[in-house]
């Protein structure tokens, strides 16, 4: 009797509902990491986006500004159902052949259709000199999840904020 006892405390070792316990609390604790970084992603992405793009209105109006290539420069703009949505810094009129820069949004940023609607496209081009846009206007790009959106405008003057 007293070997059987012994045997009983002397036992090492976890049970099966004990590992399976701690399993379980580490899964959820991996999965509310993972859902953390992935909106942290998504949030620095959405961020980036909106100072690239403001960034790219600024340096047409500069470029337009400095008479750059002797012509006005300008940012089109395009929502894509083909492709994915994309941005491009252009100079005179817009063709593949006039464009410097192409930037294509993060899988996690889109356009709202209420600013650019789907498979349409939008111009902004800058005058020489003075640096007046053509055309007052935003655009506002938002999270594909939803969850922040931010609106982009550019005024008749040229001025670009967020």
């Amino acid at each position: 009797m007293r070997a059987l006892q012994k045997h009983i405390t002397d036992r090492r070792g976890f049970t099966i509902l004990e590992i399976t316990l701690v399993l379980f609390i580490g899964a959820i604790l991996a999965a509310f990491l993972f859902t953390g970084l992935f909106g942290f992603q998504s949030r620095t992405e959405f961020e980036d986006t909106i100072k690239r793009v403001t960034a790219t209105l600024r340096e047409a109006q500069s470029r337009s500004l400095s008479r750059a290539s002797s012509s006005v420069w300008g940012v089109h703009f395009e929502n894509s159902t083909s492709t994915t949505p994309f941005y491009v810094l252009f100079y005179g009129t817009y063709t593949t052949s006039t464009r410097v820069g192409h930037y294509p949004l993060p899988k996690t940023v889109s356009y709202t259709t209420s600013s650019l609607g789907s498979g349409a496209t939008k111009e902004i081009t800058f005058a020489q000199i003075t640096g007046l846009a053509s055309t007052a206007t935003s655009v506002i790009i938002q999270t594909k999840s939803g969850s922040a959106s931010t609106t982009i405008s550019i005024n008749a003057s040229g001025a670009v904020s967020y």
